[in-house]
């Protein structure tokens, strides 16, 4: 080795030749070109070896720096058995020196490996991405364990369920299915053991279609074995590749193998390169420098370790500020930089996610440097992006399989077409589904992005994770997408990915329409007053008569006393005798007018109290009618959910289980929390088994039962006759509609891209139109209602008084009929006669009675009068 020559030297059990030295040799070669031109030359000084502790390997590398004077110093961490990061204590005594591995947090050595900082940063944000609340982390060392505390910390404060195991236990396989774990991460020291564990649980069933995994090793490498076992799971697997600029980096090296290298190799080899770079830069620096015949041997040379006695400082060497500050370089593992840290900056990692032969389809990118990678790429990324950018522009790979179930008009079937034949496939369905799948397929190939989809229909209701029912089969993957009215919920989310919403429906409270509620209490028109009341106002309408008569019969003022006495015409004698009185209070309770009145005080005294009595009693009686003679109008008036909750009359329910009881119970305050409390606790029978059975339930509960649910599930029950039942305008919630995917899964940004596309192109308004806002048989009905029935009395409201009118009116007949009757009696007696025997005279057969010799006529008159005298004394 040269005395001019800048020197490179590595430790190491698994740095043997076969596998690093002609990567290290290769890289020198290519940098040597361009140090040669000011007289520099990198050599290699290649040497194996292995320590069980700090304390040997410590000594002994730094007695090896003090007696070979190398300028840098490339340290596997395997060197040491025992050790922890040993890269990151001899930084304490010399620099630089460069690690391939995953370092430790906190690290001042030059680590071609993204920090472990920079690791749980990544880790998080893909999790937080994937809305993971439970996970289960694989790893095999303490180091990696240690490493990840960041991301353990971070996950506690988000109420994470972190549970870790590693993968060097025995047993370990049976750990994670005792666990029920689905989201797993693996993380691993090397991609050996990585590589060993994936291939273990492949055969133990952890890599099945209800699992997805994170690989949180960079550019893992497999062959062809691993590419073929990988290819046969159903789990979906999300991976991280460095981001490298194949243009610059690939062309330039003209390396023909490093698509077979592991990601350590490919760290080595830029380290060659940055090290070269460092070496140029410095050299560039001296050039016109009064120190420049000295050279660059003496100046680059590692220093060596500080004794104890001499005290301890940071070390300092000129190709590690030229490191730090100048060292631009487009590697095999992407942009090559380092920060005052010693760590790696500037570069970023791309994203991969699918499962079978998509796992391959890039999802989306972590950059370690926002600004430096939008000034890199002359690019300007979303406001909301830190480090996290997910791309939704990628390919779906095989057919797709959307499940729903039989809801109208969300998704219903048809067997034949307008010409009879027989349909098949997706054209066997019509609906806002099929027609909402067809124009995101329509609108993603437009976009170059190919989709293709099958549309499968599954019995049952929504379900949750602990069903079997349809929305549960996404979890356990048996289709990839649920789409229908499924309500993006809390505690779905816990489960299974939602898309952005493709629509929304208000939450309205259903109830029957006033005008079919047929009431019990027809003669309510009476319930103003109480039964005590109305009795004691009959018992006063006596009392009162009876004051009146005895006055009028008494006193001398009164029309009694002056007709005896000639002072009126005779007839007015009877103007208040009993009968009178009673309809001259009667007429006086009515305002209506009455031909005379007493004429004494006592009299008037006694009428006028009586009307102050009737005005009150009728004031009164007419402020509370409005209430009563509305009772069947009280749905109408339930505007909100405090108005359900003020009264009582009204039961009140939604499904059971359904999305408006989980958006009623996870309301933590307010009116909504309370109408479930009330439900839940005070209500008998309050829910229903679905949509249809809830509708049915109003129209026969005559007023007494409300349901509450989406607008646009009820709307085709509801649109058509019998057209007795009515929506309260009023909202109480609204519910959006998501399509659900298994969690994880990288199919939710592409249909969520796929969304935002038809929402701006009107296209969801369009969709909305045609089938959640059908033509009703009860539109003419509607506006009916709305203008004469709804707030306005019916005659079903007043029939009551329909009634008391026509009993009114059957009495006044039957009294014409027995005053027509008796006059018939008092006019015709030769028919109709009730006098006594007695007191007949007999006739002859001209007409003329026998006996007395008057006349007929004046016998007649005289049985007349006596018979109208005998009558009047009987009515």
């Amino acid at each position: 080795m040269n005395d001019d020559d800048d020197k490179s030297e590595i430790f190491g059990d698994e740095a043997t030749k076969d596998e690093y030295y002609f990567i290290m040799t290769n890289a020198l070669s290519h940098s040597d070109r361009d140090l040669a031109a000011n007289g520099n030359k990198l050599t290699l000084d290649y040497k194996i070896a292995q320590f069980e502790h700090y304390w040997k390997a410590t000594s002994s590398v730094c007695q090896w720096i003090k007696n070979n004077r190398p300028s840098a110093l490339l340290v596997s961490e395997d060197i040491c058995t025992h050790c922890l990061d040993i890269a990151a204590t001899l930084v304490e005594g010399s620099t630089p020196i460069f690690s391939m591995d995953h370092g430790s947090l906190g690290s001042h050595v030059f680590n071609m490996h993204p920090s472990p900082e920079d690791m749980n940063e990544l880790f998080f944000d893909v999790i937080s991405h994937y809305k993971w609340k439970e996970l289960l982390v694989l790893f095999d060392t303490h180091m990696v364990y240690r490493n990840l505390q960041p991301f353990q910390n971070k996950a506690s404060e988000h109420n994470w369920n972190l549970q870790f195991v590693d993968v060097d236990t025995e047993s370990w396989e049976e750990i994670v299915l005792e666990g029920n774990f689905r989201n797993i991460l693996i993380y691993c020291g090397t991609e050996e053991v990585l590589i060993n564990t994936l291939m273990s649980s492949i055969d133990y069933g952890l890599m099945e279609t209800d699992y997805h995994w994170i690989i949180g090793n960079p550019d893992v490498y497999y062959n062809s074995t691993h590419i073929d076992s990988l290819l046969e799971i159903d789990a979906y697997v999300t991976s991280f590749k460095m981001t490298a600029d194949t243009s610059v980096a690939y062309s330039t090296y003209n390396l023909e193998s490093h698509g077979e290298w592991k990601f350590r190799q490919k760290l080595v080899f830029d380290t060659m390169f940055a090290l070269s770079k460092a070496v140029e830069s410095y050299s560039n620096e001296m050039k016109g420098s009064p120190h420049s015949s000295i050279g660059l041997t003496g100046n680059t040379i590692m220093p060596k370790c500080a004794e104890e006695e001499e005290g301890w400082k940071m070390p300092r060497n000129p190709l590690a500020d030229h490191l730090m500050k100048d060292l631009q370089l487009q590697g095999l593992t992407g942009n090559v930089a380092f920060n005052e840290m010693g760590k790696r900056i500037n570069y970023s990692i791309s994203i991969f996610s699918g499962k079978g032969g998509s796992m391959d389809f890039q999802r989306g990118e972590w950059i370690q440097n926002r600004h430096q990678w939008e000034k890199l790429y002359n690019d300007e990324l979303d406001a909301e992006v830190v480090h996290l950018n997910i791309n939704s522009m990628w390919t779906a790979g095989d057919q797709v399989s959307i499940g729903s179930v039989m809801i109208s008009p969300f998704m219903m079937e048809i067997e034949h077409d307008e010409n009879n034949e027989f349909l098949e496939g997706n054209a066997r369905y019509e609906g806002y589904i099929p027609d909402l799948m067809a124009e995101m397929r329509n609108v993603l190939q437009t976009e170059g992005i190919d989709f293709d989809y099958e549309l499968n229909v599954y019995n049952g209701g929504y379900g949750d994770e602990d069903s079997n029912e349809w929305a549960s089969v996404v979890v356990n993957g048996e289709i990839d997408v649920a789409a229908g009215p499924l309500i993006i919920t809390d505690k779905r989310e816990e489960v299974i990915d939602f898309t952005i919403p493709f629509g929304e429906s208000p939450v309205q409270i259903l109830v029957k329409h006033p005008s079919y509620v047929y009431n019990t209490r027809d003669f309510s028109f009476a319930f103003p007053l109480g039964t005590e009341v109305w009795c004691a106002n009959l018992v006063a309408l006596f009392l009162v008569a009876s004051l009146l008569w005895i006055i009028n019969r008494n006193s001398p003022l009164e029309w009694s006393n002056a007709a005896r006495k000639e002072q009126v015409h005779p007839i007015n004698e009877e103007n208040f005798n009993f009968k009178n009185c009673i309809w001259f209070l009667t007429s006086s309770a009515f305002l209506q007018s009455y031909d005379v009145s007493p004429r004494s005080h006592a009299g008037r005294i006694g009428a006028a109290v009586w009307w102050l009595f009737s005005l009150i009693m009728l004031t009164s009686y007419f402020a509370n009618l409005s209430d009563y003679m509305r009772v069947n109008k009280q749905q109408a008036f339930y505007q909100t959910a405090r108005d359900l909750l003020r009264q009582t009359d009204i039961v009140y329910g939604c499904v059971e289980d359904g999305s408006t009881y989980a958006m009623l119970e996870n309301s933590q305050t307010g009116d909504l929390h309370s109408m479930f409390e009330y439900m839940f606790t005070s209500i008998e029978h309050p829910y229903v088994s679905d949509v249809g059975s809830g509708v049915e339930r109003v129209r026969e509960s005559n007023g007494k039962y409300a349901f509450i649910a989406d607008t646009a599930l009820m709307l085709n029950a509801i649109t058509d006759e019998p057209c007795n039942v009515y929506l309260i305008p009023q909202a109480i919630g609204t519910s959006r509609y998501g399509l659900a995917v298994q969690s994880g899964s990288p199919l939710r940004d592409q249909l969520s891209y796929a969304i935002r596309l038809l929402r701006e192109r009107n296209v969801l308004e369009e969709l909305k139109a045609k089938w959640l806002q059908p033509k009703s048989e009860c539109d003419d009905k509607f506006i009916i209602w709305n203008n004469q029935g709804l707030y306005s009395l019916t005659i079903v409201d007043l029939k009551g008084v329909y009634y008391i009118l026509f009993i009114g009116i059957a009495f006044s007949l039957l009294f014409f009929f027995l005053e027509l009757m008796c006059y018939m009696l008092l006019h015709y007696p030769r028919h109709f006669s009730i006098i006594p025997s007695r007191e007949r005279q007999p006739f002859n057969g001209r007409g003329h009675s026998v006996g007395n010799g008057r006349s007929n006529e004046t016998n007649v008159y005289e049985q007349t009068e006596a018979t109208t005298t005998k009558l009047k004394e009987w009515l």
